[in-house]
């Protein structure tokens, strides 16, 4: 049976999860800073070009990021800028034949992607992408994990309860309990599906 006198907690507790996440807040707290700080950037252009040039650029790339674009900044070093950004590049590019630092590196000569400005914008949406995902991971770890096991039901019912239309039906049939332990995952599924239908909601509007 519920405990009715705890709901407002958990109320309060989404409500404040789902501002910290929110799209818009996101996009001011992250993406507009370091889109700022990547329009700022300066670098010049060598020809032909190296590993050794490319690696300068995409280190005092990331440096630069880093230091101006991030909620909390970081001063690298130059040795760890550039570990940084052969990390970020090998990891996480993806160009169209192929991924990894090598793969950015030959894109980096593609004249049909604009070189250098494609592969600043991959290290841009990338360091975006990381900044966002630790972001979600202290939202969720300072609001949700230390919660007491029944708090953390009640939030798993009143979402269920709330958003059960945008639901896939395996998730609808569980029961709040089995949810307890994947608040984050749940709310990480809700939040693209708020997402979607801001979308659609702002298409049929137009």
């Amino acid at each position: 049976m519920t405990n009715f006198n705890r709901r407002p907690d958990a109320d309060r507790i989404i409500e404040e999860v789902f501002k910290l996440i929110d799209e818009k807040y996101l996009y001011q707290l992250i993406d507009e800073r370091i889109e700022e700080a990547a329009v700022d950037f300066e670098f010049g252009i060598e020809e032909p070009m190296t590993h050794r040039a490319f690696i300068r650029i995409i280190g005092d790339f990331v440096y630069h990021i880093y230091k101006k674009g991030l909620c909390i900044r970081q001063t690298l070093s130059v040795t760890q800028a550039r570990a940084e950004a052969l990390a970020i590049l090998e990891e996480r590019h993806i160009g169209p034949h192929a991924r990894g630092y090598y793969a950015a590196f030959l894109d980096v000569s593609n004249s049909k992607l604009d070189g250098n400005e494609f592969i600043l914008n991959q290290i841009t949406e990338i360091i975006k992408a990381l900044a966002r995902g630790r972001h979600l991971k202290w939202v969720y770890f300072s609001q949700l994990a230390q919660l007491d096991w029944l708090t953390r039901c009640q939030i798993a019912e009143i979402l269920l309860k709330h958003w059960r239309p945008f639901l896939p039906h395996n998730i609808c049939q569980c029961p709040p309990v089995q949810l307890v332990d994947h608040l984050p995952d749940l709310i990480n599924l809700l939040r693209s599906t708020d997402n979607k239908v801001k979308k659609m909601l702002n298409t049929t509007l137009i």
